[in-house]
């Protein structure tokens, strides 16, 4: 990946505009990593992997909190049936639908929440069996309408690679010790060039004990090469596992993912009962609000403006950004962000 100057790095407000590959060919002499599946044979990125990551994935089911929403879905769709007195039937006419997303236009529902809620509606009618009414031509142009009548931008912030170095080299500064800074720098570091989801690599509380987030049986480390288990994922609920291959990143030895977690593993203590790759020194887990806590203080430490706008799926977006400044293909970059569909157009922000 190419070296640049923290400036280039910093954010601003707003989101890029079209994407535009404007890749240095000797950028893709230098691979960086490669996805894939359990069985399947090891390539070097950015070749595409032999076995597609959506093979595995086509019976994924709801995670725990698209569950909830979908279950909301049922129910305000109750209410709406309730309050008009309509037929509450399976499949759902239609006409319903279409009744249905302009009552919760109507009640300032965000474009967001009603194709998440048609989405619920949608996996009940498969549930079910029955004709999927969702999918019908007015439905999907309703939708459409409404996005396009009320746009919404994400404006969350790449963490670019110059970025990523800055923000990493703050740590010493503002952690309590070398061994929280060396946590903070592996977990940064990991987040971006695996593109890992926050709840692929941390835990929801202190007391979460579940094996959801990596652990450190679930990491190969060698001298050249980096090699993770993601056992169950956002777009892999049955846990059939991906594996990610990330080779030495030699442009740049301060923020290579092999040699920081080479380092981080070497001082890592062994805790009994701690199995998670990411732990303090009294072993206990990284959590998803100290990553963001430690995003939020290092980016202020830097003085980087709109501070706001970077989170910690920053990392991720920095990395599909970056993927596509290289030419890298949009096949592989959803194999290696782990996408089951093409969400991941919408992560990329080029320029920046």
């Amino acid at each position: 990946m190419p070296r640049g100057n923290s400036k280039k790095g910093t954010p601003a407000r707003g989101q890029g505009v079209k994407r535009r590959r404007t890749a240095d060919p000797k950028e893709k002499e230098q691979p960086i990593a490669s996805v894939v599946n359990p069985r399947s044979s090891v390539v070097p990125f950015p070749e595409p992997s032999t076995k597609c990551i959506s093979d595995t994935n086509s019976n994924s089911e709801p995670t725990g909190n698209t569950w909830k929403s979908y279950s909301r879905a049922r129910s305000v769709l109750d209410s709406f049936q309730l309050l008009y007195t309509l037929d509450k039937v399976w499949p759902v006419p239609v006409e319903q639908l279409v009744q249905f997303i302009a009552y919760l236009s109507l009640k300032h529902f965000s474009p967001a929440t009603v194709r998440l809620y048609i989405s619920g509606i949608s996996f009940s009618h498969k549930e079910r069996n029955l004709e999927d009414t969702t999918k019908n031509f007015v439905v999907s142009k309703m939708l459409e309408g409404l996005h396009r009548n009320h746009p919404q931008r994400d404006n969350r912030a790449p963490v670019t690679l110059p970025l990523l170095r800055q923000i990493t080299d703050a740590l010493p500064s503002i952690c309590s010790s070398t061994y929280e800074s060396l946590l903070f720098k592996s977990s940064f570091i990991l987040a971006f060039f695996a593109m890992l989801r926050v709840s692929e690599f941390t835990t929801k509380n202190k007391s979460d004990s579940s094996t959801e987030a990596l652990q450190l049986s679930d990491v190969v480390v060698s001298d050249c090469q980096l090699k993770i288990n993601i056992k169950k994922s956002k777009t892999d609920q049955r846990g059939y596992s991906t594996f990610i291959v990330i080779n030495k990143y030699r442009d740049n030895a301060n923020i290579c993912p092999v040699l920081t977690l080479k380092k981080y593993l070497a001082a890592r203590p062994a805790v009994s009962g701690c199995y998670h790759l990411f732990m303090h020194f009294d072993g206990s887990p990284l959590t998803r609000y100290q990553l963001s806590a430690m995003l939020r203080k290092s980016v202020n430490f830097c003085n980087i403006p709109n501070p706001n706008l970077l989170k910690s799926h920053s990392f991720r977006i920095g990395a599909a950004t970056e993927a596509s400044k290289r030419g890298i293909n949009d096949e592989t970059i959803k194999k290696w962000g782990r996408w089951s569909s093409g969400a991941f157009e919408r992560y990329i922000r080029i320029p920046w």
